[in-house]
Parts: C-alpha cells; sequence; structure tokens
C-alpha cells in the first residue's frame, strides 16, 4: 500500500512532472506501491495519456503487466481509452497483446469497439488474435461492425478476421451492422457474408429491412442472395412486414423478386389481408397484380374480404373484380355479408349484392345480416337488404 511519498509519485506521474517524479523516486519511493483504490504511478501516468511518464517509469522498474479494476491491463486500458502513444509503447516494451480482462476484453476488442484505428493497426501488427471474443461472444469484428467503424473492419478482415464468426447471441458482423451502417454491412456482403443472418431481434434481414423501408439496403440484400421469402419466426414474410407498414416501393421490389404474396404469417394472415387491416389498401393492387389469392384465409377462417368490409368500399370492390367469394364464413360462422350489415356502409352492402351475397339466410350467430343490421341500429342498411329479395 502506498504512503505518502508513493502517493506524490502518482500526482506527479498523472500530471506529467518528470523532474518530481525522479527526485521522488531517488528519495525512496516504491514505483509500483498501489493507492487504496488500486491506482499506481505508471497507471496514472497511462490513464492521462502521459507516455514520457509510462517510458520514465518503466526505464525505473514500473510493472508494464500489472492489472487494474475488472483486471484490465494497462495496454487494455489504453485501448479502451484511444491512448495511441501509450498502447504503441507498450507493444514495443513486449506487453502480450492478447491478455483478457475479467469480461474477456481484449486490447484489440476495446479499441475496435472505440473506433481507434492507429491502436488497432498497431495491435494487429504485434500479433494480435482477431478471433479472440469477450464473455458475451463479441469479436473484435462484430464490435467494429456494431459501431460502423469502417476503416477497423477493413483492417480486421485483412487480417484474418472470420466473417461469419458469431456472438453468444447468434449474431454476426454483418447482423449487428444491417440497418444502421451500411457502407460496412455492404463490405461484408462483398465478402461472403450470409445475407440470411438474423438480427438482435431474431428478425431475418430481409424482414427487418422492409419492415424499416431501408429499400437500398433491401436490394442490396437481393443482390446478394438473401432469400425473398425467408420467415421470422411467427412465419411473417418481408412481403408480409412492408404490407403491415404500407411500404409500397418495398412491397413492389420485393415482387419483382419473386416473393410469395400468399405465405401467410402471424395467425395465418397473408400479405394482403394484412395491409387491409393496417388500413393500408393502397397495396391490394400491387399485391392482386404480383398473385395475392384473395380468398386465401386466415387461422381463424378471415379472408380478406371479411376485413375489408368493415373499413374500404374502394377495398372491396378491388376484391370483389378479383374474384373474392362472397359465400366463406369464418370459424365463429360469419361471412362478408354479416360484418358489412355490422359496419352500416351502404355502398359496401351494395356491392355484396351485385356478387350474389345473400341477406336472408341465418348466420353462425343465428342472425340474418338484416337482423344483425337492426340490432347494430342500421336500420337503413336492412330496409336495403329488405328491397334486395326478388319479388
Amino acid at each position: 500500500m502506498s504512503t505518502g511519498i508513493e502517493l506524490e509519485l502518482i500526482q506527479a506521474a498523472s500530471n506529467g512532472n518528470s523532474d518530481k517524479l525522479r527526485a521522488l523516486i531517488d528519495q525512496g519511493a516504491e514505483v509500483n506501491a498501489r493507492h487504496a483504490s488500486g491506482i499506481t504511478a505508471v497507471l496514472a501516468a497511462a490513464l492521462s495519456g502521459r507516455v514520457d511518464m509510462v517510458q520514465l517509469l518503466a526505464g525505473r522498474g514500473a510493472d508494464l503487466n500489472l492489472r487494474y479494476k475488472n483486471d484490465a491491463t494497462l495496454l487494455i486500458l489504453a485501448a479502451t481509452q484511444g491512448q495511441s502513444a501509450v498502447a504503441i509503447f507498450l507493444l514495443q516494451k513486449g506487453v502480450n497483446p492478447n491478455d483478457r480482462a475479467a469480461a474477456g476484453t481484449t486490447a484489440l476488442l476495446a479499441a475496435s469497439i472505440g473506433g481507434h484505428v492507429e491502436i488497432v493497426e498497431a495491435l494487429l501488427a504485434h500479433g494480435a488474435d482477431v478471433g479472440i471474443p469477450d464473455g458475451a461472444g463479441t469479436t473484435p469484428l462484430i464490435g467494429a461492425a456494431a459501431r460502423g467503424h469502417l476503416e477497423i473492419v477493413c483492417a480486421l478482415l485483412a487480417s484474418g478476421a472470420g466473417i461469419e464468426a458469431k456472438n453468444n447471441a447468434g449474431l454476426t458482423a454483418l447482423a449487428v451492422s444491417a440497418g444502421a451502417h451500411h457502407p460496412v454491412a455492404w463490405l461484408l456482403l462483398e465478402r461472403g457474408a450470409n445475407p440470411n443472418v438474423r438480427n438482435d431481434r431474431g428478425l431475418p434481414l430481409l424482414v427487418s429491412a422492409a419492415a424499416d423501408n431501408q429499400l437500398e439496403w433491401l436490394n442490396n440484400l437481393l443482390l446478394y442472395g438473401a432469400d425473398v421469402n425467408a420467415r421470422a419466426n411467427d412465419g411473417s414474410t418481408a412481403l408480409i412486414a412492408a404490407s403491415l407498414h404500407g411500404h409500397a416501393g418495398i412491397a413492389s421490389a420485393l415482387l419483382e423478386h419473386g416473393a410469395d404474396p400468399n405465405l401467410r404469417g402471424e395467425k395465418g394472415v397473408p400479405a394482403i389481408t394484412a395491409a387491409i387491416i393496417r388500413g393500408n389498401q393502397e397495396l391490394i393492387p400491387l399485391l392482386l397484380a404480383g398473385g395475392a389469392d384473395v380468398n386465401v384465409a386466415t387461422e381463424s377462417g378471415v379472408t380478406s374480404l371479411m376485413a375489408a368490409v368493415t373499413c374500404n368500399a374502394q377495398a372491396v370492390e378491388w376484391l370483389l373484380n378479383a374474384g373474392a367469394r362472397v359465400d366463406s364464413v369464418d370459424s365463429q360462422g360469419t361471412d362478408a355479408m354479416l360484418a358489412a350489415a355490422l359496419g352500416g356502409d351502404a355502398r359496401i352492402i351494395a356491392l355484396l349484392l351485385q356478387h350474389g351475397a345473400n341477406p336472408f339466410t341465418k348466420r353462425g350467430n343465428g342472425m340474418t345480416p338484416i337482423e344483425a343490421a337492426e340490432a347494430a341500429g342500421n336500420t337503413g342498411i336492412a330496409t336495403i337488404l329488405r328491397l334486395s329479395e326478388p319479388s
């Protein structure tokens, strides 16, 4: 433990007072004495970026391999703080570039995360291992990619960093850079990264790009071989995500690349029904032109027409003209006419009648659409339906 003279030594090292530093050592101050906080003179000098003080202390016997908080070495601390001169000196003195702190962090990982290019290059030149992960599985490449440090990513790749190395969460360098750091992500794709990896939300990158309306990034993923029908854990595809969010440009690009519009996502909802549910009816003509089947039902039997009759007459017209069946029923025995009668839109009622919907038979709830309209207070709709009976 340090005494009064050693405390002065630590302060002199931190302040860069070389004359006092020499004098204190000549007076018998212990060079490697530690303060109660764990700090030593050389640690204080390194943390202050005083490479001249580090050099002086090293010449007087300072331990350059000592550890500080969280078992971090001088080199790791210098790399973390971007103290290039200190880090380079330590490497020149033979400090091990691959020593690890308590959490498994190396100097290379710290410098890569911090964006300290000069330190990364020095570490690589002195044999730093590009593949050592920390306790969470994060490698220097993943750390640099996650923060968009393109120059460092290039340096790491040139030194043999594994393009598909994953951390404990299963995330690759491409996954952590996708969507936020496009130049890095594009470089990784060019170098052979798998475009079908998943991000930290567990989504295929293409699905995430579609949901976030990132058209340029989505096109690059497709260019490098992303599966256009890749599915999230709930079954959702990029096209379903685009439909849910109303991203027509994304949907168009996906359809042009062969996206299947009839795949079903969460609860069996296909893209066209997803668009209708979220009020994105403008996507209906695009999806229909791309081959969407208007009669594909969800797990509960709801068709796109049933979803549309509650909100949008134009959507109903498009669907009916595309062959939507008016007699389909869901798991509750509800059909489009019953739903429309409860909704109270006269134009939608007229469209359904024109396409053969029958308002006179009882549905699964034991009521006819006429009775349902009356119960809902839609007396005008009930009158229209009664008058539709052939004379």
